[in-house]
């Protein structure tokens, strides 16, 4: 069947802004809500949490907490939990189960012939890999050409010195 896609949807009945899935999806007469989260494996607090040995703890861990964020306001609007996706991807291109569960759902229940919907599932995964690796090289782009100077000492290290901090960044 077709699914309408709404984006910033909000729960029935519920006035905290603070609680709006990034889509709502319906499918079939019934409605699934999305909410979308991207995270660093190699942040600090990531790492603290195993991402550096664990494949995946890094969006494990960022769609377990929309989970538990979401669950209370799901059960006060009367709304399945089956019906929430918590939509985890890493930096790096990783998929979180939630997410691939979630992209495997929409491939079910769509109308393209079932031979094609293998493929079609990796195509709409590679152009979300693509986009969020696209996003993160943009901002890595902006970030230099924000300085004035980007040096690399004789040791291999980066060090910024930007004209408008009196910091100086080194990696």
């Amino acid at each position: 069947g077709a699914a309408n896609v709404k984006v910033e949807h909000r729960f029935p009945d519920q006035d905290r802004t603070q609680f709006r899935p990034d889509l709502s999806v319906n499918v079939d007469g019934t409605e699934y809500y999305v909410d979308v989260t991207i995270t660093n494996a190699g942040c600090h607090s990531n790492v603290l949490k195993g991402s550096n040995t664990i494949p995946l703890a890094a969006a494990t861990y960022a769609e377990n907490y929309k989970i538990d964020k979401y669950a209370p306001v799901l059960d006060r609007s009367h709304i399945p939990r089956h019906t929430f996706f918590a939509f985890g991807i890493e930096a790096t291109g990783r998929f979180g189960n939630e997410a691939t569960r979630f992209l495997r759902f929409i491939a079910n229940a769509s109308t393209i012939h079932p031979d094609r919907k293998a493929s079609s599932l990796k195509y709409c995964k590679r152009r979300i890999r693509y986009s969020v690796l696209k996003a993160n090289a943009d901002a890595k782009l902006a970030f230099l050409s924000s300085i004035k100077e980007y040096h690399v000492n004789n040791n291999g290290n980066s060090r910024i010195v930007s004209s408008n901090h009196s910091a100086i960044v080194e990696e």
